[in-house]
């Protein structure tokens, strides 16, 4: 008697045997097997292009992805290198959409320490810095802020301000 392992074994090679039959003919017949055959051919070329463009796209975007990391280490490299001025123009632009009340704020640079005076209303202070420790060029911010909850009676922060927030 045999064992149930090689009767499928044999029920396996049975299949494969009919499907590889079952191709043939298909591929073989002597009415449509050219027609079929060149559809066949023109399907595997026509996926290998594909591939072969999706690869190339892959490694063009890699690439590029590459080109940019390299190219923003640089930029960060050259822009800690800034001169004072320009570093305060940077940060009063920073300033300009972190804060209310913008021609109250007082900015001193030096070497890259940039320093904070006036006054600023509590809820501002903390996006203010985040920010500006973000810009290039800044090595450290020394805060001098006097911070209020509400524009009350200082002079600073009277007036509307500005309500853009980006």
């Amino acid at each position: 008697m045999k064992s149930p392992k090689s009767s499928s074994r044999s029920l396996t090679g049975i299949f494969i045997g009919a499907a590889l039959g079952a191709v043939a003919m298909y591929f073989l017949d002597p009415q449509k097997g050219r027609t079929r055959r060149i559809h066949a051919q023109d399907k595997i070329f026509k996926y290998g292009r594909r591939t072969r463009r999706l690869g190339e796209r892959t490694a063009d975007n890699f690439r590029n992805r590459v080109y940019g990391k390299m190219q923003e280490i640089q930029h960060k490299k050259k822009a800690s290198r800034v001169d004072d001025y320009t570093l305060e123009q940077r940060v009063r632009a920073a300033i300009g959409r972190k804060v209310s009340h913008v021609k109250a704020i007082k900015i001193f640079v030096t070497d890259g320490e940039v320093v904070l005076a006036g006054p600023i209303l509590n809820h501002e202070v903390q996006e203010l810095i985040a920010g500006i420790k973000h810009i290039p060029g800044v090595r450290r911010v020394i805060d001098e802020l006097s911070k209020y909850d509400h524009a009350g009676n200082v002079p600073g922060l009277q007036g509307e301000g500005i309500t853009y927030r980006q």
